[in-house]
């Protein structure tokens, strides 16, 4: 922590190589890339993240007003720099004692009342402020902000704002449920911001999602002081305001927080000397009473449980912060988009008229309200006064409501917010962060770690994860490793199944009986057709009665209708209630079709047609109910209660009217694409037996965040499962696609188990109008990709898509052909250009990737998009991508893209060098021809390598290594008479050919040093500037510059620049020299790099002026290319193509590198 008061401030930070690298700065910490302050001002520390940068003390004067009006309040008081912060004597219960000097640690009195509440000497009326509270004891307490008249009792007054250890909020005597529960060793940090007028809350380090409170509107501009409450002698507690030397530890503050005593503060009016209060002994520590804690004499034993999943939840809460914080950023790209345009996405709609009553808000206009397919109950909305621009972080502007009910007449919501953004009488509503996912999560988790002691009770609510239970200890041990590992996968060096795991051996319990139910079916539905691995996935959950099963059904093989067999034989044992989810809308929809199709009882609760016969609606008309709104709570209990099968998605399991509801009996589809802590909603609701379908080799969930996917989020429980050795059931045998068009997915990604269980006749050659293209067909287009923002787009692509349309249109109805591109502007440049098709055109769906997982086409024709001599093919290199876009056809699939971009990566070699027999053709701009020669060759190469090779796919690790064997059969070195392997190789991991001798000099890693000399100075020597370089001033603004940076033996690379930053630098580009100081160093050891760490820290400042080397690139000829890597010797980014080696960096490492 940085140190309060004036002088020499804090520590600025910005990582670096994966750490934090501290450098020192004049003044108060700026926080992350945060600028040092000028003298005088207050040391801010690590977590001030420049906020309070520049700014003087002294006192700022507020004039007086009413504080009871509905208007802002002002009031008259002076401020002053935050010392001597502390709790505060005269301004407690009498039964709030104190424990020791300074006033920061406290229990309540036994023999007093049974709250005991104590206000802070000091709050604050501006800025952004935090304090901390550790409870060490456990037992119940509040914590929270109050205005200085408040009672004691914190919550329970209109003037006071609490969150206690039960997970409940409370407001003037109103208690509502938020966040987790906390206890014993917990540290809880109250977070005000008086700029959005909202109360948040952080556990642990880990931010609570959503506020907690809306500040009323006629509170702004008084001060709040930091307020906390304890009951029935149950905690001591430790406050921290902030200042060195912490009692406790304490997490970083959320950017632009700062703690109570770096702030300017307002004292309290309610003084008194502290020097004459009473304390008791310093060390005294008040244990709670082991009944009241049911701290049980097995508590020993259930210690390990309590160890695992708290380990479990601190894995996952950064994610799900991060990932929360990802999605209100895409909530704020979205709303800029026209009111037309997100009506017609369903996102929202806009001239809403409001009638408030309470905290319940009706929403209506004259023309009714669109189809909105993207809101529905139980959805975060946010509510905007027109013309405002939508802010989600200024409740004067935007406020949030959740979503209860929704027709073409009305959108009905309820809110925290006591009052309407500011406006002219009409509405926007925009569809806002997904709260209820992060909520349900929070509450699953903290459910979880809330368990003090193993109980039937318990573990007939918390189902397969109940604590102490084999199958929960496997499920819950050692998360970060085996989420690490799972990311690492690949379908050819996966380790076998292991039946002796614990994970299996837990999984193959037979789960205990519950009682039978009798299903309402007025006449058994009938069997299915089923293969023989289709009815071993039933005999698993009908026989074995295994507790957890996974069933993997690649493409087209009917895992959907597995699914719906399970259901079936499950009512037919006479097992139920069923809960039947699955990740999308689409799947839940398709669930509860199949099902009711087959006369099961079957109920779809959230987003569904009223008109279907398994909707809310319809269930409510046919047991004589008066609609839903008619019908109350009451009624609905009552048709859950009687339906045979609950569909629902897997967040939507865990809404309000499904709370009081358990489902022994659990069917998860689309398993592999779901978070893993978003399943635990299901599995947490009495599961006793639990079938998880879904594919791991498809596309897994989708994350936002970037940090998220890296820390693991991405990684479902089912794909965990099965790296930590879990047995699982493959559906083998496939449906849809010609077996041409199969064969590669299954060598490339099943290990040659996916069969065909079709004739070629049954998917017979489509008709194209002057076109022969068989059934896979790739076209080569040579025209380069264009960059739109974040996207990229190539018309010559579009058009040659546009061209196949029209050749397909006699043959086969458009509806039947889909198009797939990675890009959104690829998206929107092929639509633009299938107009001149014709009328039908509007047919064809134009959809990314995922989109079109779980959908089928008689024609799919893939537009790639990359169009580059760097070989970057983006989205396209993953491989669960490819897979998922190669299976979606049913007799033609078609590529279009550039193949000397495309066989830069050894992925797509795999895919060109697998089908000798593929049409491949070139797109000429008006029409289709003969391939020209330089992708001609390429083609060769690429299929020269797989002859060599034969049956085994080399393994997806990472990026996929670069193939020397392509190559050298590119420059042609490699001939048809070549060796084979190597002798002695590794299968599976080294198929290549001894290299040639290398043409350029093999130590590379030594030439630097020759002119080691010319930088001997180091940090100590002034840099002259080089060809091409610009002097800049380095602007840091109130958040820091926000730049990504990583050293080099150069200087500091910037990696990526931030949106909101004040310097929009080009990403790749070098500071070569700070302050005047160079920052290159002879070679990049650690010693040097943390050299250019230090000296860039030493000068960090606002305006410092820094030397910016532009990246260049450079090509080395395939002559040229040396044995060794460029890229490690010379801090540069290097990269094959077709003509050699690219490399890019700063102009002085490429002509050191270009003369050696």
């Amino acid at each position: 922590m940085g140190k309060g008061g004036g002088g020499k401030g804090g520590s600025d930070s910005y990582p670096a190589r994966g750490h934090e690298f501290k450098g020192e700065g004049k003044g108060s910490g700026g926080g992350t890339y945060g600028s040092g302050c000028g003298k005088g001002d207050s040391g801010g520390g690590k977590n001030n993240t420049g906020k309070n940068s520049g700014k003087k003390g002294g006192e700022d004067n507020y004039e007086g007003g009413n504080g009871g009006s509905s208007t802002p309040a002002t009031a008259s008081f002076a401020t002053e720099l935050g010392t001597g912060i502390c709790l505060n004597p005269a301004d407690r219960d009498e039964s709030f004692v104190f424990l020791g000097r300074p006033l920061l640690r406290a229990r309540r009195n036994a023999s007093h009342a049974k709250w005991s509440g104590c206000r802070a000497t000091k709050g604050i009326a501006a800025g952004r402020g935090a304090f901390a509270v550790k409870n060490e004891t456990g037992g119940n307490m509040r914590i929270g902000w109050s205005l200085g008249d408040a009672t004691t009792e914190l919550g329970l007054d209109d003037k006071s704002f609490g969150y206690g250890g039960t997970a409940m909020k409370s407001h003037a005597g109103k208690y509502s449920k938020f966040g987790q529960t906390y206890g014993q060793d917990d540290v809880v940090v109250a977070l005000i911001d008086l700029e959005r007028h909202a109360i948040s809350y952080v556990k642990n380090g880990h931010a609570i999602p959503g506020d907690a409170f809306s500040i009323p509107r006629h509170m702004w501009g008084l001060p709040f002081f930091p307020h906390l409450l304890t009951k029935d002698r149950e905690a001591t507690v430790t406050v921290f305001f902030g200042g060195p030397s912490p009692p406790l530890q304490v997490p970083e503050l959320p950017a632009g927080f700062s703690w109570m005593s770096d702030l300017q503060l307002v004292p309290s009016a309610r003084q008194c000397d502290h020097a004459g209060v009473t304390v008791e002994d310093a060390g005294a520590v008040i244990q709670v009473d082991a009944s009241q804690l049911q701290q049980s004499a097995h508590r020993d034993q259930f210690e390990d449980w309590k160890i695992k999943v708290s380990a479990y939840a601190n894995h996952f809460q950064p994610s799900l912060a991060w990932e929360y914080q990802a999605e209100k950023e895409s909530v704020m790209h979205r709303v800029k988009r026209s009111i037309k345009q997100l009506e017609s996405t369903g996102h929202g709609c806009g001239g809403l008229s409001v009638e408030v009553d309470s905290q319940r808000l009706t929403l209506t206009r004259p023309q009714g309200i669109p189809r909105l397919s993207e809101i529905s109950i139980g959805r975060t909305v946010l509510i905007t006064a027109e013309p405002s621009i939508v802010d989600i972080n200024d409740p004067s502007t935007t406020i949030s409501g959740e979503v209860q009910n929704i027709s073409e007449r009305a959108i009905i919501l309820t809110t925290t917010y006591d009052k309407l953004p500011d406006g002219k009488g009409l509405f926007r509503v925009d569809l806002g962060p997904n709260m209820s996912t992060y909520e349900r999560v929070d509450r699953v988790l903290d459910k979880l770690q809330s368990c003090d002691k193993p109980s039937k009770k318990l573990q007939n609510k918390m189902g397969i994860v109940s604590p102490c239970t084999p199958l929960a200890d496997a499920i819950f041990m050692d998360v970060a490793e085996t989420s690490g590992a799972a990311r690492l996968w690949d379908p050819s060096t996966r380790p076998r199944p292991n039946p002796s795991s614990d994970i299996s051996v837990a999984a193959r319990q037979v789960h205990y009986a519950v009682p039978p139910r009798v299903p309402s079916w007025e006449s058994p539905p009938k069997a299915r057709q089923l293969n023989e691995s289709q009815r071993l996935a039933l005999d698993l959950v009908l026989k074995e009665q295994r507790k957890l099963s996974l069933v993997q059904g690649p493409p087209g093989t009917g895992k959907t209708t597995t699914a719906l067999e399970i259901i079936s034989g499950l009512l037919h044992a006479g097992r139920g209630p069923i809960l039947a989810t699955a990740f999308s809308n689409k799947g839940v929809n398709n669930l509860a079709e199949g099902l009711h199709k087959s006369g099961i009882n079957v109920l779809r609760v959230g987003i569904c047609d009223s008109e279907l016969p398994y909707s809310m609606e319809a269930h409510l008309e046919y047991y004589g109910y008066q609609g839903r709104k008619g019908a109350g709570k009451g009624a609905q209990n009552d048709v859950i209660g009687k339906a045979d099968v609950v569909c629902a998605t897997v967040v939507g399991s865990g809404m309000s009217l499904l709370r009081n509801f358990d489902f022994p009996f659990v069917i998860v589809d689309e398993a592999a694409q779901i978070i893993e802590p978003a399943l635990l909603i299901p599995l947490s609701k009495g599961s006793v037996q639990v079938v998880m379908v879904g594919d791991q080799c498809q596309l897994p969930a989708t994350v936002l965040s970037h940090q998220a996917q890296q820390a693991g989020l991405d990684v479902s429980l089912f794909d965990r499962l099965i790296s930590m050795g879990m047995e699982v059931h493959m559906l083998s045998v496939q449906y849809r696609m010609h077996p041409l068009i199969a064969e590669f997915p299954s060598w490339r990604f099943y290990n040659h188990k996916l069969e065909t269980g079709i004739r070629p006749s049954d998917r017979p050659v489509l008709p194209l109008q002057g076109l022969d293209l068989g059934t896979l067909a790739i076209i080569h287009v040579g025209a380069a990709e264009t960059s739109q923002g974040m996207s990229k787009s190539n018309k010559a692509e579009a058009d040659c898509v546009a061209h196949l349309l029209r050749a397909l249109k006699p043959g086969v109805p458009l509806g039947e052909v889909g198009v797939i591109t990675p890009y959104s502007a690829q998206v929107a440049c092929i639509r633009q250009a299938i107009r001149g098709v014709g009328s039908e055109a509007d047919q064809v769906q134009v959809s990314s990737v995922d989109a079109f997982q779980g959908s089928e086409k008689e024609a799919i024709l893939l537009s790639m998009a990359r169009s580059n001599l760097r070989g970057d093919i983006g989205f396209v290199a993953d491989w669960r991508r490819l897979n998922v876009a190669a299976t979606r056809a049913k007799r033609l699939l078609v590529v279009v893209g550039n193949l000397l971009t495309l066989s830069q990566h050894a992925l797509w070699r795999d895919f060109l060098g697998f089908h000798e027999d593929l049409k491949v053709l070139e797109w000429t701009g008006s029409g289709l021809g003969a391939l020209s020669a330089e992708p001609l060759q390429l083609l060769r190469a690429a299929r020269q390598i797989a002859k060599r090779r034969g049956v085994k796919p080399l393994p997806l690790r990472g990026d996929y290594p670069v193939d020397a064997d392509f190559e050298r059969a590119e420059r042609g070195d490699l001939t048809w008479d070549a060796p084979p392997l190597v002798e002695g190789a590794e299968e599976g991991l080294s198929w290549d050919t001894p290299a040639p001798p290398a043409k350029a000099p093999d130590d590379w890693g030594d030439a630097p040093l020759a002119a080691a000399a010319d930088w001997e100075g180091g940090a100590t020597a002034a840099h002259q500037v080089f060809q091409g370089e610009a002097r800049v001033g380095l602007a840091v603004g109130k958040d820091g510059v926000q730049l990504d940076l990583a050293p080099t033996r150069w200087g500091m690379r910037i990696e990526g620049v931030d949106r909101r930053s004040p310097n929009q630098f080009e990403v790749g580009s070098t500071i070569v020299a700070i302050g005047g100081q160079v920052l290159t160093q002879a070679d990049n050891s650690e010693a040097s790099l943390d050299k250019v760490e230090e000296i860039f820290g030493a000068h960090f400042q606002d305006a410092v002026e820094i030397h910016l080397a532009p990246q260049e690139e450079r090509l080395v000829r395939w002559a040229q290319v040396p044995k060794d890597a460029l890229g490690d010797q010379f801090d540069l980014i290097s990269e094959f193509c077709p003509q050699g080696m690219m490399l890019y960096g700063p102009q002085i490492a490429l002509d050191f590198a270009s003369n050696v």
